[in-house]
Order: structure tokens, then C-alpha cells, then sequence
């Protein structure tokens, strides 16, 4: 199995995803937030780029989806709830009573475009440390290559999608004979590093500190390891043009 960790977003690009299984990562707070959606029993989630998008998606789906079904919007821009929208884009508002029989369209910052960059990949998960274990099981039954794409942020690296896939390359390395990139090597290093204690890993994490006082209940949330064993993937649904994952 080759491993490849991608840094950031803007880094994707179609030949490094190609073929491969990719799982995209963004554990403050995008993927997070999705694998706990999901847990707490939304039936599917849209991610789009753009909050017009948003908006137009929410208002169709509310047209057709069947009765009783909630649509909600949920996401931020630079950490910060959309004006109007439903949910923000923390982990703890997505409780069971909040998106149980939902349909939420998701917008953020740096996590729903880093899925829309993967399209080429053979198959994408949504990862993150609360279902780290759960992708690492599927993996080793797919025998496929591939490769782990931290969303960073505005372009750029950030250590907590780093140590998550860290994590998961470590968690492979001593299941499966594993071929690994420099960078996967170099993340698997930092995460091994700071096992158990990712705080002190985040010290110097620029979104980190950004967070840490104002979020600290989604920041504590998110660096729990494997709370959940749901691995949300992407269908694409042909009749209606989008992407959910499910």
C-alpha cells in the first residue's frame, strides 16, 4: 500500500488523487462535524463551495424532499455561523434532537472545497480523529493506495489535519506492509512524536491558538480518538447533479 499525505487544498491536484482512495481531513472543524452529523442521524450531507450555493441547493431540496424532513444549512466563514443559516459549523450543535431525519448543505471555509478538489479519487472518506480507527479498518480491507488530504487552512498547512493523518499513516504502518511518501514518513513522525498528548503537538498551531479560547469546547471535542466507527464517503447522485455524504 503507498500512502501520500496531501498538505493543504490549494496542493491537491488530479494526479495526485487519481485512482487512489482519498480521505480528506479537516479535524478543526469541517470533518469533524460531518462524521458527528452523520452519528446523530442526518440522513446525508451536501457540501458546496459558496454560500449561494448553499442558499439555492437548501431552497430546491425543500421542494422535493419528502414530508417531514428537515433542510438545514450549516457551516461558518473564518470560524464564524453563515448569517441565517441554521447551524454553524461546531460539532456540539449537531446533537441527535438538532439533525435527526435532516438533509443538512454544508458550506465552510476550507474543508467542503478540499472534497470538491478530490473528485478524481477511485473513492473519498470523510476522516477525522473521532473515526481515525474505523478508516484505518477500511483501508487495510481495500488494498488500495492512498493518499490523506489535510484541508489546512486558506492555503496553507496546519498541524491538527497533519497529526490526524499522522495518525492514521502510524495506525497502517504496523498493520500493512506500507510504501510511504516523504511527507507521509514526516507526519507519521510528528504524530508519533506526540501520541498522547495533542495539545502540546498544537502549541505552536496558528489555527490552533486562533480557537482555543473562544472554541474550547469544539477543541476538546474534536481531539477525542475514535468515538465513532461511522466512515461517511461520497455518492454522487446522478439525477440531481450533487454530492452526498452518507
Amino acid at each position: 500500500m503507498k500512502i501520500d499525505v496531501i498538505a493543504d487544498a490549494a496542493d491537491i491536484t488530479d494526479e495526485k488523487v487519481d485512482g487512489k482512495i482519498a480521505v480528506v481531513i479537516d479535524v478543526l472543524r469541517a470533518t469533524s462535524v460531518m462524521v458527528t452529523a452523520l452519528e446523530n442521524g442526518t440522513d446525508y450531507i451536501i457540501p458546496v463551495t459558496s454560500v449561494d450555493e448553499c442558499n439555492q441547493l437548501t431552497k430546491k431540496l425543500k421542494e422535493c424532499v419528502s414530508a417531514g424532513k428537515k433542510v438545514l444549512r450549516g457551516g461558518e466563514r473564518n470560524t464564524y455561523r453563515i448569517d441565517d443559516f441554521e447551524l454553524d459549523n461546531s460539532p456540539l450543535s449537531y446533537s441527535r434532537d438538532a439533525v435527526r431525519n435532516s438533509v443538512v448543505v454544508m458550506t465552510t471555509t476550507n474543508g467542503t472545497r478540499t472534497i470538491n478538489c478530490c473528485h478524481k479519487a477511485s473513492e473519498i472518506l470523510i476522516g477525522c480523529l473521532l473515526n481515525a480507527y474505523s478508516i484505518v479498518e477500511y483501508l487495510i480491507e481495500k488494498k488500495q493506495d492512498v493518499v490523506l488530504v489535510c484541508s489546512g487552512r486558506k492555503n496553507r498547512y496546519t498541524m491538527e489535519d497533519g497529526y490526524c493523518a499522522g495518525y492514521i499513516t502510524s495506525l497502517l504502518n504496523k498493520r500493512v506492509e506500507c510504501q510511504l511518501s516523504d511527507f507521509a514518513w514526516e507526519q507519521k513522525h510528528f504524530y508519533e512524536c506526540f501520541s498522547n498528548n495533542p495539545l502540546d503537538a498544537l502549541i505552536h498551531c496558528e489555527h490552533y491558538n486562533n480557537i482555543k479560547d473562544r472554541l474550547s469546547g469544539d477543541v476538546t471535542f474534536c481531539l477525542q480518538k475514535n468515538i465513532f466507527e461511522r466512515i461517511p464517503k461520497i455518492h454522487y447522485n446522478e439525477n440531481c447533479g450533487y454530492q452526498e455524504i452518507r
